[in-house]
């Protein structure tokens, strides 16, 4: 849980920085945007290889999985400054979308077996960032 809370920690840096930078003396500001940066590196290298999604349980875990954490992630990801929203140039946050897509249930939740409405309302945050464009190769199961 430890490692799961870091994450939205982080993810939750990136989502605040930039909506307070217009504000910051020229030095400050660039500080907060090396430590955005950094925080984007760790969050990239911890992106689970086997699903594209964060704080991932092991395959055979009875813990359900949470895409609210990896859609915290991605909604960061996508607002640092320079990011390509439309994803073409980006297989980390591509991987991440699908995985979000990926947990969409018949009902429209976009969830695992709990917390249905709190997974779906913060996934459905990350994917309204998203661009379409004719290079995007995202897809739902």
């Amino acid at each position: 849980m430890p490692r799961t809370f870091l994450l939205a920690a982080l993810a939750s840096l990136l989502i605040i920085l930039p909506a307070r930078a217009d504000d910051l003396d020229p030095a400050t500001r660039k500080r907060g945007e090396q430590i955005a940066a950094k925080a984007a590196a760790f969050l990239r290298s911890q992106q689970d290889a086997r699903t594209g999604g964060w704080s991932i349980p092991p395959k055979d875990s009875p813990q359900p999985q949470l895409p609210a954490i990896s859609a915290l992630v991605l909604n960061g990801l996508l607002m640092q400054p320079g990011t390509d929203a439309t994803l073409a140039a980006d297989p980390a946050l591509q991987r991440g979308i699908n995985y979000l897509l990926s947990m969409t249930k018949p009902d429209g939740g976009i969830y695992d077996a709990i917390l249905p409405s709190y997974n779906t309302a913060i996934s459905i945050s990350a994917l309204a960032r998203v661009k379409p464009s004719a290079t995007l190769a995202v897809t739902a199961k």
